[in-house]
Protein backbone atom coordinates (compact mmCIF):
# COMPACT_ATOMS: atom_id res chain seq x y z
CA UNK A 1 0.00 0.00 0.00
CA UNK A 2 0.88 3.49 -0.74
CA UNK A 3 1.73 5.83 2.09
CA UNK A 4 0.67 9.41 1.85
CA UNK A 5 2.20 12.32 3.66
CA UNK A 6 0.21 14.98 5.40
CA UNK A 7 0.91 18.33 3.92
CA UNK A 8 2.85 20.75 6.41
CA UNK A 9 1.06 23.83 8.13
CA UNK A 10 0.92 26.95 6.29
CA UNK A 11 4.08 28.63 6.50
CA UNK A 12 6.11 25.59 8.02
CA UNK A 13 7.70 24.11 5.10
CA UNK A 14 11.64 24.17 4.54
CA UNK A 15 11.42 24.23 0.80
CA UNK A 16 9.72 27.29 0.83
CA UNK A 17 10.56 31.19 1.58
CA UNK A 18 14.17 32.37 1.71
CA UNK A 19 14.62 33.34 5.80
CA UNK A 20 13.03 31.92 8.59
CA UNK A 21 11.17 33.45 11.73
CA UNK A 22 11.97 31.30 15.01
CA UNK A 23 9.72 31.94 17.72
CA UNK A 24 9.74 31.40 21.42
CA UNK A 25 8.77 27.91 21.66
CA UNK A 26 11.32 26.95 18.86
CA UNK A 27 8.74 27.00 15.70
CA UNK A 28 10.30 27.66 12.70
CA UNK A 29 8.41 29.39 10.06
CA UNK A 30 9.63 29.84 6.63
CA UNK A 31 8.69 33.04 4.57
CA UNK A 32 9.84 35.53 2.21
CA UNK A 33 11.68 38.46 2.82
CA UNK A 34 10.94 40.53 0.39
CA UNK A 35 7.03 40.37 1.58
CA UNK A 36 8.87 40.75 5.59
CA UNK A 37 10.76 44.26 3.71
CA UNK A 38 7.82 45.28 2.48
CA UNK A 39 5.41 45.40 5.52
CA UNK A 40 8.08 46.27 8.24
CA UNK A 41 10.90 48.86 8.50
CA UNK A 42 12.41 46.26 11.49
CA UNK A 43 12.83 43.64 9.28
CA UNK A 44 14.23 45.60 6.88
CA UNK A 45 16.74 46.85 8.85
CA UNK A 46 17.32 43.55 9.94
CA UNK A 47 17.70 41.67 7.02
CA UNK A 48 20.00 44.17 5.54
CA UNK A 49 22.86 43.08 8.44
CA UNK A 50 24.76 40.41 6.60
CA UNK A 51 23.64 37.21 8.41
CA UNK A 52 26.17 35.01 9.87
CA UNK A 53 26.41 31.48 8.19
CA UNK A 54 23.90 28.98 8.93
CA UNK A 55 24.63 26.56 12.41
CA UNK A 56 21.32 24.35 11.55
CA UNK A 57 21.05 21.51 8.62
CA UNK A 58 22.72 21.68 6.01
CA UNK A 59 20.49 22.02 3.57
CA UNK A 60 18.98 25.35 5.39
CA UNK A 61 20.97 27.72 4.43
CA UNK A 62 18.59 31.19 5.82
CA UNK A 63 18.70 33.46 7.95
CA UNK A 64 17.24 33.09 11.07
CA UNK A 65 15.27 35.68 13.17
CA UNK A 66 14.68 35.08 16.50
CA UNK A 67 11.62 36.62 18.05
CA UNK A 68 10.13 36.37 21.34
CA UNK A 69 6.59 35.90 20.56
CA UNK A 70 4.96 32.35 20.55
CA UNK A 71 4.01 30.71 17.65
CA UNK A 72 0.27 30.63 18.09
CA UNK A 73 0.50 34.20 18.04
CA UNK A 74 2.54 33.72 14.37
CA UNK A 75 0.00 31.83 13.05
CA UNK A 76 -2.56 34.61 13.30
CA UNK A 77 -0.02 37.73 12.14
CA UNK A 78 1.83 35.81 9.47
CA UNK A 79 -2.21 36.11 7.36
CA UNK A 80 -2.16 39.38 7.67
CA UNK A 81 1.68 40.32 6.39
CA UNK A 82 0.92 38.12 2.97
CA UNK A 83 -3.09 39.10 2.61
CA UNK A 84 -3.65 35.44 2.95
CA UNK A 85 -6.90 35.57 4.85
CA UNK A 86 -8.75 37.41 7.81
CA UNK A 87 -7.57 35.40 11.13
CA UNK A 88 -10.29 33.99 13.20
CA UNK A 89 -11.27 36.08 16.12
CA UNK A 90 -12.68 35.04 18.84
CA UNK A 91 -15.24 36.67 21.38
CA UNK A 92 -12.73 37.47 23.93
CA UNK A 93 -10.43 39.39 21.75
CA UNK A 94 -7.42 37.94 22.82
CA UNK A 95 -6.36 37.54 19.48
CA UNK A 96 -6.85 40.60 18.19
CA UNK A 97 -5.20 42.09 21.55
CA UNK A 98 -2.24 39.41 20.80
CA UNK A 99 -1.63 41.09 17.88
CA UNK A 100 -1.40 44.54 18.52
CA UNK A 101 0.83 43.76 21.44
CA UNK A 102 3.24 42.56 18.64
CA UNK A 103 2.82 44.87 15.57
CA UNK A 104 4.46 48.19 16.89
CA UNK A 105 7.70 46.00 18.18
CA UNK A 106 7.95 44.72 14.65
CA UNK A 107 6.23 48.25 12.88
CA UNK A 108 3.89 46.49 11.21
CA UNK A 109 1.43 48.85 10.78
CA UNK A 110 -0.56 47.55 7.71
CA UNK A 111 -1.14 44.47 10.10
CA UNK A 112 -2.70 46.55 12.96
CA UNK A 113 -5.10 48.74 10.79
CA UNK A 114 -6.24 45.54 9.25
CA UNK A 115 -6.84 43.86 12.69
CA UNK A 116 -8.29 46.63 14.11
CA UNK A 117 -11.24 46.53 11.41
CA UNK A 118 -11.74 42.85 12.11
CA UNK A 119 -12.27 43.82 15.81
CA UNK A 120 -14.37 46.44 14.46
CA UNK A 121 -16.65 43.93 12.92
CA UNK A 122 -16.53 41.45 15.85
CA UNK A 123 -17.92 43.89 18.19
CA UNK A 124 -20.24 46.59 16.46
CA UNK A 125 -21.20 44.25 13.98
CA UNK A 126 -21.40 44.40 10.00
CA UNK A 127 -22.98 47.12 8.08
CA UNK A 128 -24.99 45.76 5.02
CA UNK A 129 -27.01 48.76 2.98
CA UNK A 130 -31.15 47.37 2.98
CA UNK A 131 -32.11 47.23 -0.27
CA UNK A 132 -34.48 50.02 -1.55
CA UNK A 133 -37.51 47.26 -2.65
CA UNK A 134 -37.31 46.80 1.71
CA UNK A 135 -37.64 50.06 1.97
CA UNK A 136 -40.28 50.27 -0.15
CA UNK A 137 -42.17 47.67 1.43
CA UNK A 138 -42.22 49.69 4.80
CA UNK A 139 -43.23 52.89 3.55
CA UNK A 140 -46.16 51.34 1.96
CA UNK A 141 -46.55 48.98 4.78
CA UNK A 142 -46.75 52.00 7.16
CA UNK A 143 -49.50 54.05 4.44
CA UNK A 144 -51.96 50.89 4.60
CA UNK A 145 -51.61 49.50 8.76
CA UNK A 146 -52.73 53.70 9.03
CA UNK A 147 -55.75 53.29 7.57
CA UNK A 148 -56.56 49.40 7.93
CA UNK A 149 -54.70 48.55 11.09
CA UNK A 150 -54.09 44.52 10.85
CA UNK A 151 -50.98 42.27 11.29
CA UNK A 152 -51.82 40.44 7.62
CA UNK A 153 -50.86 43.13 5.89
CA UNK A 154 -47.44 42.27 6.08
CA UNK A 155 -47.72 39.27 4.13
CA UNK A 156 -49.57 40.94 1.01
CA UNK A 157 -48.59 39.51 -2.29
CA UNK A 158 -48.69 43.65 -3.65
CA UNK A 159 -46.37 44.37 -0.95
CA UNK A 160 -44.09 41.34 -1.43
CA UNK A 161 -43.77 41.05 -5.19
CA UNK A 162 -41.85 43.67 -5.72
CA UNK A 163 -39.07 42.93 -3.02
CA UNK A 164 -38.89 39.39 -4.56
CA UNK A 165 -38.56 40.33 -8.35
CA UNK A 166 -36.03 42.61 -6.92
CA UNK A 167 -33.74 40.13 -5.17
CA UNK A 168 -34.19 37.81 -8.05
CA UNK A 169 -31.96 39.63 -9.67
CA UNK A 170 -28.90 39.12 -7.29
CA UNK A 171 -27.32 35.56 -7.75
CA UNK A 172 -26.59 35.25 -3.99
CA UNK A 173 -30.26 36.12 -3.06
CA UNK A 174 -32.48 34.46 -5.73
CA UNK A 175 -32.23 30.99 -3.49
CA UNK A 176 -32.93 32.36 -0.17
CA UNK A 177 -35.85 35.40 -0.80
CA UNK A 178 -38.81 33.33 -0.48
CA UNK A 179 -37.87 31.96 3.30
CA UNK A 180 -36.40 34.71 4.21
CA UNK A 181 -39.04 37.30 2.83
CA UNK A 182 -41.25 34.90 4.67
CA UNK A 183 -39.79 34.77 7.59
CA UNK A 184 -39.68 39.04 7.74
CA UNK A 185 -43.59 39.36 6.98
CA UNK A 186 -44.40 37.59 9.72
CA UNK A 187 -42.13 39.30 12.26
CA UNK A 188 -43.50 42.28 11.18
CA UNK A 189 -47.11 41.05 11.44
CA UNK A 190 -46.23 40.07 14.58
CA UNK A 191 -44.97 43.83 15.65
CA UNK A 192 -48.16 45.10 14.42
CA UNK A 193 -50.33 42.77 15.97
CA UNK A 194 -48.56 43.54 19.47
CA UNK A 195 -49.05 47.33 18.81
CA UNK A 196 -52.69 46.76 17.91
CA UNK A 197 -53.28 44.81 21.23
CA UNK A 198 -51.70 47.14 23.39
CA UNK A 199 -54.26 50.28 22.03
CA UNK A 200 -57.42 50.45 24.10
CA UNK A 201 -60.60 50.40 22.68
CA UNK A 202 -63.51 52.64 24.57
CA UNK A 203 -66.57 51.29 23.39
CA UNK A 204 -69.92 54.25 24.07
CA UNK A 205 -73.34 54.02 24.02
Amino acid sequence: MSSTTAPLPAYRDPSEGDVVIRTSDQVDFHVDQRRLVDVSTVFADILSIPQPPSTGSASVKKPVIDVSESSALWYKLLPLIYNDSEPLLNSNSATWLSTQSISPPHSLSSCRCNSASLFYNLTVGQQFPIRRSWLDYLQKMKDIVAINPCGDNACSAFLLEPVIKDAEACTSCANRIGMEAFIFCMNVKAKIEEAISEVPFVFEP
